[in-house]
């Protein structure tokens, strides 16, 4: 028998511990708020950041930990971290952000890369390197998704609040779920 965790449980181990932490630093930002006199930021702005909690930390952590039972954990590392190339991408085709020579160069040389390692190295073998890779490619792109979407909110929230809402709001989905 194997002796292995799955990709849920694992997650809902993390959130678990670390929930508590997030719900004390989410009511104490709020309560220093209020007490400095300051309004909060509107419901809607707690909700979004949680929604998109659940898009960078779980959708994200569920599809890369799952991937990481088909591919080696050093393709796995390659594959993930071309996320900027998504982030250049997204932000020049939606966000108005300009796309330089230099970011294309750069998108060029991490696939080629990444291509030649796929394709001719030692790190790409597993169950299945065409599954494993394509969620985490998924994963890479769903990350910079909310890297691009993020912002925003981080400005009008504060970095704590939107993180704690962001993992409060990927906990309830990975106990979700972890329960069905």
């Amino acid at each position: 028998a194997e002796n292995s965790v799955d990709a849920i449980t694992l997650m809902a181990l993390r959130l678990g511990i670390s929930s508590p932490v997030y719900i004390g630093l989410l009511v104490f930002f709020i309560m220093r708020t209020r007490a400095k006199g300051e309004a909060l930021p509107p419901l809607r702005d707690f909700c979004l950041a949680a929604l998109l909690g659940m898009l960078g930390y779980y959708v994200c952590a569920w599809l890369d930990i799952q991937g990481l039972k088909y591919i080696t954990a050093q393709l796995e590392r390659l594959i993930l971290f071309t996320y900027p190339v998504f982030v250049f991408v997204l932000g020049a085709m939606f966000f108005g952000k300009p796309l330089t020579r230099w970011a294309v160069l750069a998108i060029i040389l991490a696939y080629a890369g990444i291509g030649v390692i796929f394709y001719g190295g030692d790190i790409a073998i597993g169950a299945n390197v065409p599954l494993g890779s394509l969620m985490v490619l998924t994963c890479a792109f769903a990350f910079a998704m909310f890297q691009l979407l993020a912002k925003p909110m981080i400005k009008r929230l504060g970095s704590v609040m939107f993180t704690c809402s962001g993992m409060l709001g990927a906990g309830f989905m990975i106990f979700v779920h972890f329960f069905i």
